[in-house]
């Protein structure tokens, strides 16, 4: 085994308890190199308590070492990746967050894998009037580390303030022209806000990254790079979802 646990935690499968209210992100296709992270809200954007958090994905390719578990959800104090750390749940490197579990499974890089389960907090994080921020990310800091993995995050006890998260999956996104010479344009149907869309090359590198200011419709130039297969992660307001690109 390449991992070694950095802590005790508690690991629920499965539980009996009804939550109230929850918050559901889907990724498809998600593609992230070592130590990237997304950002999943804007401080202020969720209220209540989250008491647990439950996975439910599959890794669909893997570069490098990248176990299915190396999925990492980080939650920080305020909307800064460096801010102190409040969790840490799954990955193999220590964030050093105030808490930290790892997941019950998916302790392998074979494709197919799946990372399940869910987890509960010993101290739930309050996010009422705080500026708490939640990232979706790879916890391998591997040189060349890469994974893609496609799935649902639930965050119990939370409820998301100016979007509902199950308009991310009713959102057709639109890739055109593909493939593509220089300027691609993402659009949707359903007005999710993009905020960031960051392309990789096969191997899982990040050869490109444009943020935006919360527009329907983006545009990023790539005739710069070569010829070849691309994906490009989208982040929005509702959460983050990938689609193949070719320029020729």
């Amino acid at each position: 085994m390449k991992k070694t646990l950095l802590c005790l935690c508690l690991v629920l499968a499965s539980i009996n308890t009804t939550f109230a209210q929850s918050v559901t992100v889907p990724f498809n296709n998600m593609a992230i190199e070592s130590f990237m992270f997304y950002k999943l809200n804007e401080p202020g954007e969720f209220t209540g308590t989250l008491n647990s958090v439950t996975m439910n994905a599959i890794l669909n390719d893997s570069a490098m070492e990248t176990y299915a578990s190396d999925l990492t959800v980080y939650v920080t104090a305020n909307g800064d990746i460096n801010s102190l750390g409040l969790l840490q749940i799954g990955g193999y490197d220590d964030l050093y967050a105030d808490q930290s579990y790892f997941w019950d499974d998916g302790d392998s890089d074979e494709p197919g894998t799946p990372v399940t389960g869910t987890i509960v907090l010993d101290t739930p994080l309050s996010f009422d009037g705080t500026t708490y921020t939640v990232w979706l990310g790879h916890g391998y800091d591997g040189e060349g580390a890469a994974g893609i993995w496609t799935g649902t995050l639930t965050l119990n006890g939370l409820t998301e303030v100016t979007a509902s998260a199950n308009d991310f999956s009713k959102a057709k996104f639109t890739v055109f022209p593909n493939p593509v010479h220089d300027v691609v344009t993402v659009a949707n149907d359903a007005n999710v806000m993009v905020n960031q869309i960051a392309i990789n090359d096969i191997n899982g590198r990040t050869v490109k990254t444009v943020k935006f200011d919360a527009v329907s419709e983006a545009q990023v130039n790539i005739a710069d790079l070569n010829s070849g297969i691309y994906f490009m992660n989208i982040t929005t307001d509702k959460g983050v979802t990938t689609e193949k690109i070719v320029k020729k």
